[in-house]
């Protein structure tokens, strides 16, 4: 990233000027922990950096991989990150990608996912409160959680 009067932010991919944004009217960026990351998806992650958002990402042959903290090859993702169908006949929203076990989830905009992204380790999405979260607070076919408050096993 570099900076000119703290006014204009440009995003650097592999040495060549990707794209600059205006920060003037940006919110400052609030880690939630140490590592500074605030957003792991499919084509990358991002972090905060100085009270701004970094967004690292990989190219378009690649994935990022949550486990290794690597982009990778498609084929070599423990996660798909595949587009397979998952907003079709869906309204626009966010909906946990069963197919990835609940562990990613995708943003849907007319039928098409405009971001697929992770949860956190040992989360997976809740549809029902549009957040990731333990299993056992999320109800099946994602978590353990039934409704009389004990949890079931889900292969």
């Amino acid at each position: 990233m570099s900076s000119l009067l703290g006014l204009v932010s440009c995003l650097i991919h592999l040495g060549i000027l990707a794209q600059c944004q205006d920060t003037s009217t940006l919110q400052p960026c609030v880690p939630q922990d140490d590592s500074g990351i605030i957003e792991i998806s499919c084509k990358g992650y991002k972090k905060c950096d100085n009270n701004l958002v970094i967004e690292h990402l990989c190219d378009s042959s690649m994935v990022f991989d949550r486990d290794s903290f690597q982009c990778v090859d498609r084929i070599s993702s423990v996660i798909s990150c595949a587009d397979r169908g998952q907003c079709n006949g869906k309204a626009d929203g966010i909906y946990a990608d069963e197919a990835d076990k609940c562990e990613t989830y995708v943003r849907c905009l007319g039928e098409a996912i405009i971001a697929h992204s992770y949860c956190p380790t040992k989360t997976v999405f809740s549809n029902a409160i549009q957040t990731c979260a333990f299993k056992d607070s999320v109800p099946p076919p994602c978590g353990t959680k039934t409704t009389n408050g004990t949890n079931t096993v889900v292969g």
